[in-house]
């Protein structure tokens, strides 16, 4: 059950970043709500998320 609820958060997070990357949420209250929902810390994972985005244009 726990391997479960694990592999579901982590399908969640994968949506979140995916809707993120492109522009999905409507507002940033849609955003950080949804964050808080997946308990993320947007200014600590944003350098890596910004990271990654730019690494997917360049690629």
């Amino acid at each position: 059950m726990t391997l479960a609820i694990a592999e579901q958060r982590i399908i969640l997070v994968r949506a979140f970043y995916e809707k993120l990357l492109n522009g999905a949420f409507n507002n940033e209250l849609e955003i950080l709500v949804n964050a808080k929902y997946l308990e993320l810390d947007l200014k600590a994972d944003m350098y890596a998320f910004i990271l990654f985005s730019f690494g997917t244009v360049f690629l």
